[in-house]
């Protein structure tokens, strides 16, 4: 769970080819409004004045998402959609996780289409994932930014580059980091990493079961109630193996 304390959390879970990083707010980072003036108004101005802002914001925000939207490929779109989908209909998506069950023997899974992954704890964090989605509410879906795209892709394209894996790039930077070179996030920020990239479906069922970290760190940042914008970006190995890096956030303000 993404925690407001000053505190980072690092975990990186291999065996399952996932990896998540998520930090709390740093005061200084976050972007505050200014302070209100006092006004005398009526009613019916204070009314209209607050729909137009409310107007104004929503159309800025369509064309954030519009131009966001046109960085990611058809893949990340499709995780994109998959990642809204079980935020918003948990008990539908529930569904897909016990259908998921007859592919584990033991703590292998076989996958219908060919390939074995052992993972830690078998079923077990399945199961796990499924009462944690039986027990959840609806949540509202995650809105794609241009920077938060741009900050998945620079990790990408370092993971890729570098063959290295986790969290850190390799001029030292961390999730935030990359995020603030962009523009400003809110509140908090996370980030998961799916090594050995399947199919969108299957990657969200991976972060979703979350095998092999004791926090479910991967799990708490997909459905993290503070959480209202995203980045998603792929990238691929010398070896070919695929993977990809999903960025959150409370908000995302971009550079002016």
């Amino acid at each position: 769970m993404i925690s407001r304390l000053s505190r980072l959390l690092l975990v990186l879970a291999t065996v399952v080819s996932v990896g998540t990083y998520s930090h709390a707010q740093k005061p200084n980072q976050v972007s505050k409004s200014p302070a209100a003036k006092v006004a005398v108004q009526s009613d019916t101005a204070a009314s209209a004045s607050k729909a137009s802002a409310k107007a104004s914001s929503k159309t800025l925000d369509d064309v954030s998402l519009n131009a966001a939207l046109k960085l990611l490929s058809n893949g990340e779109k499709q995780l994109l959609d998959e990642i809204n989908f079980a935020r918003a209909n948990p008990g539908e998506f529930l569904k897909a996780l016990e259908a998921f069950r007859k592919n584990f023997r033991g703590k292998e899974i076989h996958y219908p289409e060919g390939g074995v992954l052992v993972t830690n704890e078998g079923a077990v964090a399945l199961d796990d994932a499924i009462k944690f989605l039986r027990d959840i509410k609806p949540l509202p879906p995650l809105a794609v930014r241009t920077g938060m795209v741009q900050a998945a892709r620079v990790h990408a394209n370092d993971l890729a580059s570098s063959g290295k894996s986790g969290h850190r790039g390799s001029d030292g930077s961390q999730a935030g980091e990359r995020i603030d070179r962009f523009g400003r996030w809110d509140d908090a920020f996370g980030e998961n990493i799916v090594y050995d990239s399947r199919t969108p479906r299957y990657d969200l069922i991976g972060m979703i079961i979350d095998d092999g970290t004791a926090n479910r760190g991967h799990r708490e940042n997909l459905f993290a109630e503070d959480f209202r914008v995203i980045g998603i970006a792929t990238g691929t190995r010398a070896n070919k193996s695929s993977f990809v890096v999903v960025t959150f956030a409370g908000g995302f303000q971009g550079k002016r």
